[in-house]
């Protein structure tokens, strides 16, 4: 017996049985961004999959099945795609990554979107926490009855979409239970929070309707609960949240996703270059890189994993050796090699944290101790400059006025011909702001030196 689809015109949203050959697919979808490649068209790389047949599945018909589906899902959009690459790639905590893909997933099954958002987010409200394949059937029936699919679907079919979809969502963390299903705990990390906040926010620029935006109830939160998760982010530096009464401004610094990832490339690029792009001077064979660390795609530990990442594709493509050194190591070197930690802790004891970090600029500044350009240039007299780079890391442990991160290169000059990137974390307001915290004061020119994100 069939359900019968009424002769009204069809919704807008159509549902589909995709979800019979779909599931929630994590471990492939990760494996396509691991290997996807950004210099091809979406194509050129779906072809290439198939060839090589990356996800080492039995058939080639199974392979086109999932790669139908991952059109579907993450490719319609070159952003969303790029963007999905990039935190693959820069292995973004996995918890997180699986709530993202997710959500895109609901985004493209309008099945999938209402099963959650009108069924399973009704038992939540009235506390139920059991679902059976029964009541996705029951659910589903009504919509083929009221014309939400593209055709009849029998019980059998409905039966399968049923089982789908209860597996689909077990499997991104919505459901939990093998045999007995049951609604699992909310789990929203606050960086997928922070990221889905900006992507709806591009699509939907009202603070007050951001925080009553129906696609919260993918995760089953309340206004409140939506609240809570934008202070979080506020206080983490992921966003800017500010309420008075019934005005409600958020705020991201960036203007796009892709914004990061493309002062990555422009970098990327100049360091295959030979000599490096960026080298405006043999005496100071430098570059800045800026990032800002409050925003969701360049957090300071994704930024730790993309110079990783960028090291190694560096090598790769240059056969030049990239030393990443960490500037907190140069940090506490200059201390102990200067007077002492123990006579650092004693002279904030007695004189306050002020005039300690007063003390510790000395030992990075005067050649009476141990300053850091001098240090830096010990390390990286050995390199060769026709095989290195070097990768300077670590500058928050300045942080908040220790030391002017942008006066070191200065300081080089001369010390070395070796190239290196300075990695700054910081925004741009006509010139470099350390950690969102202050404007340096030396104005752009006497930096003589590219700095990517100058613009942005």
């Amino acid at each position: 017996m069939k359900a019968s689809v009424s002769n009204t015109s069809l919704p807008t949203r159509i549902y589909t049985s995709k979800i019979i050959k779909a599931g929630a697919l994590l471990a492939d979808t990760k494996t396509m961004f691991a290997n996807w490649d950004v210099t091809r068209s979406v194509g050129e790389n779906l072809n290439r999959f198939q060839r090589e047949n990356i996800f080492g599945k039995a058939s080639r018909s199974r392979i086109e099945d999932i790669l139908a589906i991952f059109r579907q899902r993450y490719l319609i959009s070159e952003a969303v795609t790029r963007s999905l690459v990039n935190l693959v790639q820069t292995n973004f905590p996995a918890e997180a990554l699986d709530r993202i893909l997710y959500f895109y997933a609901a985004q493209s099954d309008a099945l999938l979107h209402d099963a959650v958002t009108v069924v399973l987010s009704g038992f939540y409200n009235t506390g139920k926490t059991d679902v059976t394949v029964r009541d996705i059937q029951m659910a589903i029936s009504r919509w083929v009855n009221a014309g939400k699919t593209t055709e009849s679907w029998s019980e059998y079919t409905i039966l399968r979409v049923a089982r789908g979809l209860l597996s689909t969502l077990r499997d991104f963390g919505v459901l939990q239970g093998e045999a007995h299903k049951r609604l699992a705990p909310i789990y929203l990390p606050v960086e997928a929070f922070a990221y889905l906040a900006f992507y709806l926010q591009q699509h939907q620029p009202s603070g007050e309707r951001l925080l009553d935006e129906p696609e919260w109830q993918l995760f089953f939160l309340s206004r409140h609960a939506v609240e809570q998760f934008f202070l979080e982010a506020h206080q983490q530096h992921l966003l800017e949240y500010h309420a008075a009464g019934s005005i409600i401004r958020i705020t991201f610094p960036a203007a796009s996703i892709e914004e990061y990832e493309e002062r990555i490339e422009l970098l990327e690029n100049d360091l295959k270059l030979n000599p490096p792009g960026f080298i405006m001077s043999s005496d100071l064979p430098f570059a800045v890189f800026r990032y800002d660390p409050s925003l969701p795609d360049e957090g300071e530990w994704k930024m730790r994993r993309e110079v990783q990442n960028l090291a190694v594709r560096v090598e790769n493509a240059t056969r030049r050796k990239v030393q990443i050194l960490s500037l907190a190591k140069f940090f506490w070197r200059s201390i102990e090699e200067s007077e002492g930690l123990d006579t650092l802790v004693q002279s904030e004891r007695d004189r306050g944290f002020e005039i300690a970090q007063e003390q510790v600029n000395v030992y990075l500044s005067d050649p009476d101790y141990r300053p850091l350009p001098d240090l830096l240039a010990e390390e990286m007299a050995h390199l060769d400059p026709n095989r290195s780079f070097v990768f300077l890391t670590r500058c928050a442990v300045f942080a908040p006025a220790i030391y002017r991160v942008s006066s070191l290169l200065e300081q080089m000059m001369g010390k070395t011909k070796v190239p290196a990137v300075l990695f700054y974390p910081g925004s741009w307001r006509g010139s470099l702001n350390y950690m969102n915290l202050k404007s340096d004061e030396e104005p752009l020119g006497s930096y003589r030196v590219k700095i990517y994100g100058r613009e942005s």
